[in-house]
């Protein structure tokens, strides 16, 4: 969030709770702390375990914090009770349902970057322009939220990729649209994943001047697909499964692990030489990852084609356009 204040031109407070710190009274005291003016922006993230009980009625989780918990919901009216302008919380974190908190299971989550230089006047629409409440929770009340150590949290990866999308190509975005897109992104990332680990993103948007709050089960205007990931990093894992200077094993888990999420195993792959236009052969995307595996020496480089490339409605590749360079 530092790279969206400093895109909008606002003043960015952090406060962090972390270690011995991350526990009920660290947390109210960095609530307490707060003193919000009315055009500030509040944006809470919470990243660790969450849970729910078999009594609870309600579908957003309670947050653990080492030895005690707080109900994310209520935390959240707490922030919008200091009357920001926006207050946004977000809690990255499991919803389910124990009777024991020992069954807590660890969920390492990281945060990825986020490059807000090109255009701000998405980041105004969703954070300057925009007065009300978002709460967010990554998964419903009986899910497990998804993480692994590669891309930390799949719901805070997808969420930031479709922000950095927002920022980049759609015009009227919304919170709504937002966070439907998020949604999409991390199913496409669960995709390849037994139904046991799939979750589901839960949230509650209160913007005024928007109409009655608006939540997942109500439908937005559709949205065309949008890729899972950039052709930049698709032709970063082509060229490093290419590069025979490191181990086949390395590679290889390369492949075992983001070729289900950049792909699915009906995509294909048109390879040319020279021209883009002619493709020399068209083969599956198995054939030629694994190609690139085994025997790459010929191929200096792979340049994917974007403009000649297509997208299934869950934003993995149907049919990838590359490039050998020879």
């Amino acid at each position: 969030m530092d790279a969206v204040a400093r895109s909008l031109g606002y003043q960015y407070n952090l406060i962090v709770r972390s270690n011995e710190q991350f526990g009920l009274a660290g947390l109210n005291e960095a609530v307490n702390t707060v003193n919000c003016q009315p055009d500030d922006v509040l944006f809470f993230y919470f990243t660790g375990h969450g849970f729910s009980t078999p009594k609870r009625n309600n579908d957003f989780p309670l947050l653990y914090l080492r030895t005690d918990t707080t109900d994310l919901a209520g935390l959240h009216q707490r922030l919008v009770a200091k009357k920001p302008r926006l207050c946004i919380s977000l809690g990255d974190c499991c919803n389910n349902v124990l009777s024991d908190l020992r069954k807590i299971l660890p969920n390492p989550l990281q945060i990825r970057g986020l490059n807000t230089q090109k255009d701000t006047d998405i980041l105004r629409k969703l954070f300057v322009e925009t007065k009300g409440d978002v709460l967010i929770a990554t998964a419903k009340r009986g899910e497990r939220a998804a993480s692994t150590p590669s891309i930390g949290s799949f719901y805070t990866y997808s969420w930031l990729n479709a922000l950095k999308h927002a920022i980049v190509n759609n015009n009227d975005v919304t919170w709504a649209t937002l966070l439907n897109d998020s949604e999409q992104r991390m199913q496409s990332l669960l995709a390849g994943f037994p139904d046991t680990v799939r979750h589901h993103s839960h949230w509650k948007i209160n913007i005024a001047d928007a109409g009655p709050p608006v939540t997942p089960d109500q439908p937005v205007a559709p949205v065309a697909p949008k890729p899972v990931a950039t052709f930049d990093q698709v032709n970063d894992f082509l060229n490093q499964l290419a590069d025979e200077s490191k181990s086949f094993a390395e590679r290889n888990a390369l492949r075992q692990r983001l070729e289900p999420l950049y792909f699915t195993p009906t995509s294909t792959v048109k390879i040319y030489i020279k021209s883009p236009e002619k493709p020399v052969e068209l083969q599956s995307i198995t054939r030629f990852l694994s190609r690139m595996l085994v025997n790459a020496r010929q191929v200096v480089r792979i340049n994917t084609v974007e403009r000649l490339s297509d997208l299934k409605p869950d934003g993995r590749y149907e049919v990838l356009t590359v490039e050998e360079v020879r």
